[in-house]
């Protein structure tokens, strides 16, 4: 029983690392791409001056 438990607590503690993992990735790949609009807005700007 209480090799099950902790088998349990490490099964959570994997999941949430990937959660962790994943939502990071996530906020990575949003930030990057506001970059790149921002990026490609000013490019536009001075482009027309």
């Amino acid at each position: 029983m209480a090799d099950t438990a902790v088998e349990l607590k490490t099964v959570e503690g994997v999941a949430n690392q990937l959660g962790r993992d994943v939502f990071g990735e996530t906020q990575a790949a949003r930030s990057q791409r506001q970059t790149d609009v921002l990026h490609l807005h000013l490019h536009q700007l001075y482009r027309y001056k």
